[in-house]
């Protein structure tokens, strides 16, 4: 699909397109007021360190959890503390679910968790809340490319 010197990069303003000696970037997708971006041709770290200007800028919005709950547990948490963006993004185990989300809803938890003696632990994900609804605007052209 990507090779590993292409990524997506998420911005709340829109940036520039074009040419770099770092690489190439291309609006791909403008959504809820969210500008998506394909970063191609150049290394992460050499786009960030070019770019530093616009980490003001970049929405570092997702993040996943792993907690130590049964699925209705999990699930009936996610209605106590009103998560309404916040989904069971992958059955681990009988008792260990991964949850997946916007993350002050994530952070919720996170701190109930904690307050509860539930065991929990980040999933290191980038900012992004993969297997959320927060994906949604990225379906079309995600489908797109697998249709390349």
């Amino acid at each position: 699909l990507l090779d590993p010197n292409t990524f997506i990069y998420i911005f709340s303003q829109p940036i520039e397109n074009g040419k770099s000696s770092k690489g190439t970037y291309e609006l791909i997708n403008q959504y809820d007021g969210k500008y998506t971006y394909r970063v191609s041709k150049c290394h992460r770290d050499d786009f960030e360190r070019e770019h530093s200007d616009f980490n003001q800028f970049f929405d570092n919005h997702g993040a996943m959890l792993f907690v130590s709950l049964l699925v209705e547990t999990a699930g009936e948490l996610l209605l106590s503390l009103e998560c309404k963006y916040t989904t069971i993004a992958c059955y681990n185990s009988l008792d260990g679910q991964t949850l997946s989300g916007p993350l002050p809803e994530i952070q919720r938890i996170t701190e109930y968790c904690r307050e509860h003696s539930i065991f929990h632990r980040a999933v290191e994900t980038g900012g992004i809340a993969y297997h959320s609804p927060l994906l949604a605007p990225y379906e079309k052209y995600l489908i797109g490319q697998l249709e390349k």
